[in-house]
């Protein structure tokens, strides 16, 4: 009975391990969700801020075609004013791809961290166990005959 006292020992570490390796993707998880929430509220900023920028570049444009007795519903006017709205649109599609990549990596990251800590303790418990085999077993080459 006292040859399985190891096993056992090692069996309680590799519970402890696998308790270890919960908390640490707890931690990593929400380190992740915290993270992405940010890049998420940046970018809605930005969206928001380009907005209005965008609101305040065509007001000022009206008001010019105004002074010049030009109308900014049509003709010339109103395609440079929907250029201003395309070039925005345009920045905001490519600012959300790029939040997109973010995240993506954010969410990879996540993956390898869990990936790493749920094979922890099996590589413990495969390395412990082997090494208690091999002092328990004695070895000899083929060679040696």
């Amino acid at each position: 009975m006292g040859s399985f006292a190891p096993i056992a020992g090692i069996a309680l570490q590799a519970l402890n391990q696998r308790g270890q390796a919960r908390a640490a993707n707890q931690a990593a998880s929400a380190e992740a969700a915290r993270q992405s929430q940010a890049i998420q509220l940046t970018q809605e900023a930005n969206n928001q801020k380009r907005r209005e920028q965008l609101r305040q570049i065509q007001a000022t444009q009206r008001a010019r075609f105004g002074a010049q007795g030009l109308r900014s519903a049509g003709g010339s006017a109103a395609a440079v004013l929907s250029g201003f709205e395309k070039s925005t649109n345009r920045d905001i599609r490519d600012d959300t791809g790029l939040t997109n990549l973010r995240l993506g990596e954010i969410n990879r990251r996540l993956e390898d961290t869990r990936r790493a800590n749920l094979l922890a303790p099996k590589n413990f418990v495969r390395d412990r166990v082997f090494g208690e085999l091999k002092k328990r077993i004695p070895l000899f080459s083929l060679l040696d005959q």
